[in-house]
C-alpha cells in the first residue's frame, strides 16, 4: 500500500474544507429562507387577525391603514416602552468618610 505523500494529504484537506464551506453557505441560505417565511407567516396571521377584530380595516387605502396604524402607536399598551434609566451602584455607595458623627 502506497503512503500519501504530505502534498497529496494537503490536497485532501483542502477539499474537505472546500466541501464543508459549500455545506456552511447552504445552511446559511436555508436559515434566510426560513427567517423569510417565519416573517411572511407572521405577519400574514396578524394582519389576518386584525382584519377578522376589525373587517371596516379591508375598505381603507393603504394610507388610510398607515394612519390608522401609526394613531395606535400613541396609546400607552402599544407605545414603544421607554428604557429605563439604571440607578448608577456607585454613586449609592456612602464612604465613611462622607459620614457625619451624628450618624456614626
Amino acid at each position: 500500500m502506497k503512503k500519501a505523500t504530505t502534498t497529496e494529504k494537503r490536497l485532501s484537506i483542502e477539499e474537505q474544507i472546500k466541501q464543508l464551506e459549500q455545506q456552511r453557505k447552504a445552511l446559511i441560505q436555508k436559515e434566510r429562507v426560513e427567517r423569510t417565511e417565519e416573517s411572511r407567516r407572521r405577519q400574514l396571521l396578524r394582519g389576518g387577525l386584525l382584519e377578522k377584530l376589525l373587517p371596516n380595516l379591508v375598505t381603507l387605502s393603504d394610507e388610510d391603514f398607515e394612519k390608522f396604524i401609526k394613531s395606535l402607536q400613541s396609546e400607552p399598551v402599544l407605545a414603544k416602552p421607554k428604557p429605563s434609566i439604571p440607578s448608577n451602584p456607585v454613586s449609592d455607595i456612602v464612604l465613611e468618610s462622607e459620614v457625619t458623627n451624628d450618624e456614626k
